[in-house]
């Protein structure tokens, strides 16, 4: 869903106190959809923006920073979009 290594989760679940996902007794992780949006703007944040993982964390230990979410869900939108316009333009050729 992140296209994220594990290891790389796991980094960012020791650096980035907001992001702290459910433990079963096993210590198996289970992610909740908010965590998944947490991965997805920590990546938003370090991959398009080029901020450290401290600065990242400050942002994100922040209260929620509707900036941070909406910019991330917008890209989002577009990917999909124009996912969805590659594929129409393809059939109609």
């Amino acid at each position: 869903m992140t296209e994220l290594s594990p290891s790389k989760i796991r980094f960012w679940e020791k650096e980035i106190k907001a992001l702290n996902p459910k433990k079963t007794s096993r210590g198996n992780r289970s992610y909740i959809q908010k965590d998944i949006d947490i991965i997805n703007q920590i990546k938003y944040l370090i991959d398009e923006k080029g901020m450290k993982l401290v600065a990242v964390n400050k942002r994100m230990s922040q209260k929620k920073n509707p900036n941070v979410l909406s910019n991330y869900e917008i890209i989002e939108k577009l990917t999909e979009i124009k996912s969805f316009l590659n594929s129409l333009k393809s059939q109609n050729r």
